[in-house]
């Protein structure tokens, strides 16, 4: 009997797939479930509504600002409102009644935006949520203070409270 050479030489090989056809297959196999971090200036979603990061520095808790820009700026009843917080719509009330007298926010248009999706999880609070969220984009703590007006040893606190309360939903699981 003869022995066969099972080895090909990449030289006798020939591809039939073009370069369009390898990326359009990639994007099949590997959708994107979550926004990375260093990627997400660059990404944005149709359906998504996003927040100008400048509202933020007002004297109003983060809730109310959210509440108080979808309600004057983006025009939104209360009951849009609550569905798009995952919260009551009385309690989206009651935060704007609280706040409503009070002067408009001011918005600065920057490039960071933030998408009021992440804040429909109720596992944190939102300021918890806001922090965990900038500091996921690999921003410092002292960027985060400048960015929410709030002091650096605040921002500290906050976003080792949110990873305790993320650790604690692991060990749940």
């Amino acid at each position: 009997m003869e022995k066969k050479d099972f080895f090909i030489s990449g030289s006798d090989i020939e591809y039939n797939i073009s370069k369009h056809e390898i990326s359009n297959r990639f994007d099949e196999i590997h959708e994107i479930s979550e926004t990375p971090s260093v990627f997400y200036l660059n990404i944005k979603y149709e359906d998504e509504i996003y927040l100008p990061v400048t509202i933020f520095q007002n004297k109003l808790t983060p809730l109310q600002i959210i509440v108080k820009y979808l309600r004057e700026n983006l025009n939104k009843t209360n009951k849009q409102v609550s569905l798009l917080l995952n919260r009551s719509p009385k309690t989206t009330w009651l935060t704007y009644k609280a706040i409503e007298k009070k002067k408009r926010l001011v918005v600065r248009e920057t490039q960071l935006q933030i998408p009021l999706g992440i804040f429909r999880d109720r596992t944190l609070s939102t300021l918890e949520t806001l922090v965990h969220f900038l500091n996921g984009l690999e921003m410092k703590y002292s960027e985060i203070s400048r960015l929410l007006n709030k002091d650096q040893r605040t921002i500290w606190t906050v976003h080792s409270r949110a990873k305790k309360k993320l650790n604690q939903d692991e060990y749940k699981k």
